[in-house]
């Protein structure tokens, strides 16, 4: 193989994945959107609250990357943060309510909470957490069914919280880093002379968050411990604080705020503006408040009446259902090599099989056949689509590792 001098490689590194643009959806034609979620490329769902004279907290539903919504439900609270838990689980909290539905959003359950949450987050389908004012944290092992509260010792507000796995996790508030190791039932403060923004961890022992420096610089914080201790990254220009952070792998990571979304390649040290096209905005207009991302180069955004996906137009793949619920089993899942494609028996005839990167790309298969050999794909997610000879689809998804 022809060997690149390594200044070319960075530069088209750079130009491939710092530099990429992002399509404006929607701008101004939506609530104020607080949080965003999605459980495949095409099915999403969002939460914030009506601009206008009601403020009734809205949350809002889509089938088509975002190019269309649907309001399923609407309170008087205005949501703050809302997750899948598995591919039909969501749970939604806000200012004094945790609302959940088992369905995809199609019906939902509430349940008031004597706090103003503003984050939560589900390590598995079955546990999960909410922090909000007075320190306190909400604990549920049921999948949002009932929630515990847990005080955590400080009386500062819970600003977001983190966690690696069931028991191991991290909460933020505004001079306060705290840290469980034994499910929220203990915690112990750092008390950084600086102010603790919001916190990721892409793996077990590296984590990120960020600090409001100045009016119009940030510092990056990173640990390489499992939080035992945070070191200074970069003091990196901002246009205005930011307010959320995303890291997709330990290296690829993302802030948003007003006017801004930003990238870094490097593990925070330096960080890149992006840009957006359509309709007519070169750059991000009003608040971006919250990302989500399925790689480093595929993602979605939200803010106030905005929304915003990347990459623009190479997502072209349309598969109703992306899950492994409808009747087709693919194992192993994840997999490193092959792997049996297994269909039910009146499906009939497979007459063509499609496979789909996370891009939207068709994928080269070797051969027709239920054992497939994915050793030479790249890790990542794929899709599946089988068609029979009636013209009937099946679909799912895979892991490549």
């Amino acid at each position: 193989m022809k060997k690149i001098p390594f200044l070319l490689a960075l530069l088209m590194m750079l130009a491939g994945s710092a530099y990429a643009q992002w399509q404006t959806v929607h701008f101004w034609t939506l609530p104020q959107l607080n949080a965003v979620s999605f459980k495949d490329i095409d099915h999403g769902i969002a939460a914030g609250v009506a601009i206008g004279p009601t403020s009734n907290g809205l949350i809002l539903r889509t089938s088509d990357r975002g190019t269309t919504w649907d309001t399923v439900l609407s309170t008087l609270y205005e949501f703050q943060d809302i997750v899948y838990t598995d591919t039909s689980t969501i749970i939604a909290i806000s200012n004094g309510l945790i609302a959940r539905s088992i369905d995809d959003g199609t019906t939902w359950d509430t349940l008031t909470s004597t706090s103003r949450l503003n984050s939560v987050c589900f390590p598995s389908e079955n546990v999960g957490y909410a922090g909000g004012s007075g320190g306190m944290i909400y604990k549920t092992t049921d999948e949002g069914i009932h929630w515990t509260p847990i005080s955590t010792g400080y009386s500062d507000e819970i600003s977001s919280v983190f966690f690696i796995n069931d028991t191991v996790g991290f909460a933020t508030a505004i001079n306060s880093i705290l840290k469980t190791i034994d499910g929220g039932a203990s915690w112990t403060s750092q008390n950084p002379t600086w102010p603790c923004g919001k916190v990721c961890f892409p793996s077990d022992s590296i984590g990120y968050l960020y600090s409001n420096y100045t009016g119009d610089s940030m510092r990056i914080y990173k640990t390489s411990n499992m939080g035992a201790s945070w070191l200074l990254v970069t003091t990196a220009y901002c246009n205005h604080s930011p307010v959320n952070i995303y890291f997709v792998n330990d290296n690829v990571g993302y802030i948003c705020g007003l006017f801004q979304i930003q990238k870094t390649i490097d593990g925070g040290i330096s960080w890149t503006h992006q840009s957006t096209t359509g309709p007519g905005f070169s750059n991000f207009m009003d608040w971006v408040a919250d990302m989500y991302f399925f790689n480093e180069d595929t993602g979605y955004a939200v803010g106030t009446g905005v929304f915003y996906r990347m990459p623009t137009d190479s997502i072209t793949v349309s598969i109703d259902k992306y899950s492994n619920d409808n009747n087709v089993r693919i194992f192993p899942n994840p997999t490193s090599g092959t792997l049996t494609l297994q269909l039910p028996q009146q499906f009939g005839n497979i007459k063509s099989l499609e496979i789909y990167n996370c891009l939207g790309q068709l994928q080269e298969i070797p051969e027709l056949r239920t054992d497939i050999d994915i050793s030479t794909y790249k890790n990542g997610l794929y899709f599946f689509v089988v068609t029979n000879d009636k013209g009937e689809r099946l679909s799912a998804r895979v892991v490549k590792e």
